[in-house]
C-alpha cells in the first residue's frame, strides 16, 4: 500500500499492485540504467523485451507496443502447408521460432514474417507472400509477358520482311555513273553530283562533287521530272484496301494493294522507295 497527500492536506491510504519487470528475450541494443535514479517516464525494458505483471496472466510488451499473441503452429500449417512439407525437404526457412518458441511462416520471397495479412502466390502453389511482394510478382510476371510478345512480333516481323521484301537497303540506291555519261558530266569521284545553274545561258547542268548534302541522284531526279512534264503533278503513291462486294474470309485478301499514280511508276526506282518510305512511316 501508499499513501498520497491531496493539495488540501488529506491524506488518501491506496493498494497499488506489486510489479515486477522480467525480459523474456533477447535485449537488442543497451538497456535503459536505473540505478540512483527515477523510473518515471522511462521504458522498463529494451526493444523486443517484453515485461509480465505478476498475478496476470496476460503478458504485455514494452511502452507504445501492441500485444502480439501467441502463435499457432498448427494453425500456421493449416494456412501455409508447404511450409512443414519444405522442412522435409531441407528447406526449413519457410517456417521459423523466435526464442519463446513461437513459431510464424517466413514470406518465401523476402524471408521476412507474413504478419497479420497476406497474399497467395498464384504461380507456386498458393504460397503466402507480403502485398508488396505480391506487387512485385505481378510487376515481373507483367514485364515477362511484354518481352515475349515483344520477341514474337519481332519473329513475325522479320519473316514478313524477308516474305514481301520490305525494307530500305543501300543497293537499292541507283548509282550515278550510267546517267553522269548520258549527260557528259564527267567522272565522278564519289559517285556524287550536283546541278550548276548556269545564269548567262539560264541552263542546268550535272557537275561532280564531293558534298553529300548538295549531291542528287540523277534516276530519281529524271523520273520526278518526267512525270511532272507529262502529268503536271508531283508523283503520289498509297497502300488502298481492296475493293470487295463481300468480306472475305481468307484473311490475305484484306491485305491492301499498291497504287501509283501514274501507274507506269510500279516497277521504277521512284516507286519502290516511295513504297518503302510508305511502309516505314506507317
Amino acid at each position: 500500500s501508499s499513501r498520497l497527500k491531496c493539495s488540501r492536506g488529506s491524506t488518501l491510504q491506496t493498494r497499488m499492485p506489486q510489479c515486477l519487470v522480467a525480459t523474456v528475450a533477447p535485449c537488442v541494443g543497451r538497456a535503459p540504467g536505473f540505478h540512483g535514479g527515477s523510473i518515471k517516464g522511462k521504458r522498463l525494458s529494451a526493444t523486443g523485451c517484453k515485461e509480465f505483471v505478476l498475478g496476470q496472466g496476460a503478458p504485455m510488451m514494452a511502452t507504445g507496443q501492441p500485444y502480439r499473441p501467441k502463435a499457432n503452429v498448427n494453425k500456421i500449417d493449416e494456412q501455409a502447408p508447404y511450409a512443414r512439407k519444405e522442412s522435409q525437404e531441407g528447406r526449413k526457412y519457410e517456417l521459423a521460432w523466435d526464442s519463446d518458441g513461437e513459431g510464424f511462416a517466413l514470406c518465401p520471397q523476402c524471408q521476412l514474417p507474413l504478419g497479420d495479412s497476406a497474399y497467395t502466390k498464384d504461380d507456386d502453389e498458393g504460397r503466402l507472400v507480403h502485398g508488396e511482394c505480391k506487387a512485385q510478382l505481378i510487376l515481373r510476371a507483367a514485364k515477362k509477358e511484354e518481352e515475349s510478345r515483344l520477341k514474337k512480333d519481332a519473329v513475325l516481323k522479320k519473316k514478313r520482311r524477308e516474305e514481301y521484301d520490305l525494307g530500305w537497303k543501300v543497293e537499292r540506291v541507283p548509282r550515278n555513273g550510267g546517267p553522269a555519261s548520258k549527260l557528259e558530266c564527267g567522272p565522278l569521284p564519289c559517285d556524287l553530283c550536283s546541278l550548276m545553274w548556269n545564269a548567262e545561258n539560264r541552263t542546268v547542268r550535272a557537275v561532280p562533287t564531293l558534298e553529300h548534302s548538295a549531291s542528287v541522284n540523277l534516276e530519281y531526279l529524271s523520273l520526278a521530272l518526267r512525270v511532272r512534264m507529262q502529268e503536271g503533278r508531283e508523283p503520289v503513291f498509297s497502300l488502298d484496301p481492296k475493293i470487295c462486294p463481300e468480306q472475305p474470309k481468307d484473311k490475305h485478301k484484306l491485305w491492301q494493294v499498291k497504287r501509283f499514280e501514274p501507274a507506269w511508276l510500279a516497277g521504277t526506282s521512284v516507286g519502290e522507295v516511295m513504297f518503302q518510305a510508305d511502309y516505314h512511316l506507317k
